[in-house]
């Protein structure tokens, strides 16, 4: 697949290039909003991976203005924020992964990961 990974921090970018690389993936940089978007709009890519949080113009901002302008390349957001107000869509009805267990907690409106909540522990890299 052809990406363009969007993302600020170069420790990340550095970080998630070398894993998308070794899978066999072809992967653009991109490190500032306003230059993601002509280089998005340039090129034809099957994902855009997107943070949120980026100099020049904000990746929501980045997508939307690609949307606007026909380009529908898929995209998956990276962001720190982590609010129910920070999401950039309606999250996953939770009929579509496994129930998790009657004594998992999950704050309101967030989606249980498949495997239940040993799932949602951090794993270290």
């Amino acid at each position: 697949m052809k990406l363009l990974l969007i993302e600020d921090d170069k420790t990340i970018a550095d970080y998630i290039l070398a894993g998308l690389r070794q899978e066999g993936h072809v992967v653009d940089h991109m490190a500032d909003g306003r230059d993601a978007l002509s280089q998005a709009m340039a090129s034809a890519y099957d994902v855009l991976i997107v943070d949120r949080m980026l100099p020049g113009l904000d990746g929501l901002s980045l997508v939307r203005a690609l949307r606007a302008a026909k380009v529908m390349t898929p995209a998956i957001f990276l962001t720190a924020l982590g609010g129910v107000d920070d999401r950039a869509c309606r999250p996953v009805p939770t009929t579509i992964w496994s129930s998790p267990s009657p004594s998992a907690s999950f704050p309101p409106g967030s989606v249980p990961l498949p495997g239940g909540p040993s799932s949602r522990r951090r794993q270290p890299f």
